[in-house]
């Protein structure tokens, strides 16, 4: 079967996180750099730094909703390949919208 036609079932999110990258890795055909906040459980940055090919770059947090800045990407966007824009306790980021702009502007994988 094409994996199109497959479902997936993981037993903790950082399985599945491992999944995608260890794919993209491989779709990719190169060693890639995601970007996570650093403020973030611990278990997200392990399950990355366990895939090989994936390289891990930590951003800064705003106070106000404790996620990654739009400014830390676009100094940054050379050196991502995939951004882990996550809503840190249930909080938007609020440049959430300019930020998927960007991103795909940059084609940068979120």
């Amino acid at each position: 079967k094409d994996i199109e036609d497959q479902g997936f079932y993981f037993n903790r999110g950082s399985s599945a996180l491992k999944f995608v990258l260890e794919n993209l890795v491989n779709y990719l055909k190169k060693d890639i750099t995601v970007c996570i906040q650093s403020l973030n459980c611990h278990t997200i940055l392990e399950a990355a730094l366990e895939v090989s090919g994936v390289s891990v770059l930590l951003s800064d947090i705003k106070v106000d909703d404790f996620s990654i800045p739009l400014n830390f990407l676009e100094e940054n966007h050379n050196n991502i390949d995939i951004l882990f824009l996550l809503h840190y306790q249930g909080l938007v980021n609020s440049e959430y919208d300019e930020i998927i702009s960007f991103c795909k502007e940059n084609k940068i994988i979120v």
